[in-house]
């Protein structure tokens, strides 16, 4: 029996399901809902804008040290382990060091432990402290369904609809494939697509020109 020539066609590949990004405007919501005059919101604000700037895994953020924090004020660049204990250096904007300067100068208290993040008793913010602190925000924010990760693709989607190359987002993500980080150019080109919808120059050359014609016959 002959074989099929159907068998030897490649299947196009089912895109990994993507969390969806929190808009501008929830972003705004969840930082309007930290009070930075607060040694608690001083703390929030500086773990919420670092998620926000860098990706970082939850595990990342909650793996690093004070000595860690004070040098990426130094040289605006945070060291961070990711899967495998893989190194990597993640570049941290002005605003987010401003917000980190102002937690570990003026807020963090001394402790036993070198962790950057302290919860109660001063111990360490485990995994799941800081989960605990984003959903706390969100719910006073009022906008459902935030957690660290999602934090994490707002960044990487935000990051590209800015302009930034996929390849220094892979790095920044820690991405052992580009793959991976293709993801996120998708959801960057459906924002692209939805752009040109609204603003497409056919459209606004030809488009209204086309209706009259059409209104005429």
């Amino acid at each position: 029996m002959p074989e099929s020539p159907v068998r030897r066609v490649k299947m196009p590949k089912i895109p990994r399901y993507v969390v969806r990004p929190l808009e501008e405007e929830q972003v705004g919501q969840l930082l309007s809902a930290i009070n930075p005059r607060t040694s608690t919101g001083t703390r929030d604000l500086a773990i919420l804008l670092l998620l926000l700037d860098t990706g970082m895994r939850l595990g990342e953020l909650a793996g690093l040290t004070l000595a860690e924090g004070q040098l990426a004020l130094k040289n605006g660049m945070l060291r961070v382990f990711g899967k495998g204990s893989r190194e990597r250096f993640v570049p941290v904007g002005v605003t987010a060091q401003s917000a980190l300067r102002r937690y570990i100068h003026l807020h963090r208290p001394e402790s036993y432990t070198d962790a950057l993040f302290l919860g109660a008793l001063r111990a360490a913010l485990t995994d799941e402290g800081i989960r605990q602190v984003v959903r706390r925000v969100a719910n006073r924010a009022g906008v459902a369904g935030v957690h660290p990760h999602k934090l994490r693709h707002t960044a990487a989607v935000t990051f590209l609809r800015a302009g930034g190359d996929v390849f220094a987002l892979q790095r920044i993500l820690g991405h052992s494939t580009l793959a991976m980080t293709r993801n996120y150019v998708t959801l960057s080109d459906l924002d692209i697509k939805a752009a040109h919808v609204r603003a497409s120059p056919a459209d606004r050359f030809y488009g209204g020109r086309q209706r009259k014609l059409s209104a005429a016959s």
